[in-house]
């Protein structure tokens, strides 16, 4: 049984249960490995995001102040709890308010934020796709939904393990798309491809090193 964190600076860094129970799609593990990671189309409109953000009375104002792209800002992402890379679903029950980056309650440090969920991501979605299998997703949804922090930590036992958000994010592309009712509007898409195959390389060769420096016996 999920229990729902009590403490209100706990609903940054985990979702309500009462309001983010965790909803998946109905799709297979071929399914989701046809796409990259982080390349498929979120269904999450606006109007979704703003009722997300109702529901928490929690803005962008209560995250911690971030370096991004040489200033100092608050970073504020409608995040998936189950994520779309594991059949995570685009509903609001599915969705909750996550600083980029997050300080913890009890110590002035910043972790636990959306960045981090999404190394966790990023990994486990590649997992899911070199030894793919129902049972393996059923369990990846379940670890993320009830738990994602705990599941982070198990996947990486030693954070100097971890391998840098920037290095798992490819560089932004652009793509423009011309409207086909108006014909002249124009939306830009912005698509962030991410590098699996590095990142898990960078990952095992940290953990390879690290058993490697470790005194026999």
């Amino acid at each position: 049984m999920l229990a729902s964190p009590v403490l209100a600076e706990e609903y940054i860094t985990h979702p309500r249960w009462d309001l983010t129970p965790g909803v998946v799609r109905d799709i297979s593990v071929t399914q989701i490995c046809r796409t990259k990671w982080g390349e498929d189309a979120r269904g999450v409109t606006a109007a979704m995001k703003q009722n997300v953000i109702d529901a928490y009375r929690f803005d962008v104002n209560q995250c911690p102040l971030t370096t991004f792209r040489g200033k100092r800002v608050r970073r504020l992402e409608i995040d998936h709890l189950i994520p779309r890379s594991i059949g995570g679903a685009d509903e609001e029950a599915n969705l909750w308010p996550q600083c980029y980056e997050q300080v913890r309650p009890d110590k002035n440090e910043q972790e636990n934020g959306a960045h981090k969920k999404d190394r966790l991501e990023t990994y486990i979605h590649a997992e899911l796709c070199r030894n793919p299998s129902d049972e393996l997703l059923a369990e990846y949804q379940t670890k993320i939904r009830s738990d994602w922090i705990s599941f982070y930590h198990e996947i990486y036992a030693d954070e100097m393990e971890l391998v840098p958000a920037r290095e798992i994010f490819m560089p932004v592309k652009t793509i423009r798309h011309v409207s086909v009712r108006k014909g002249v509007s124009k939306k830009t898409v912005v698509a962030k491809k991410r590098r699996h195959a590095d990142a898990l390389t960078k990952h095992r060769q940290a953990k390879a090193k690290k058993r490697k420096a470790k005194p026999a016996g």
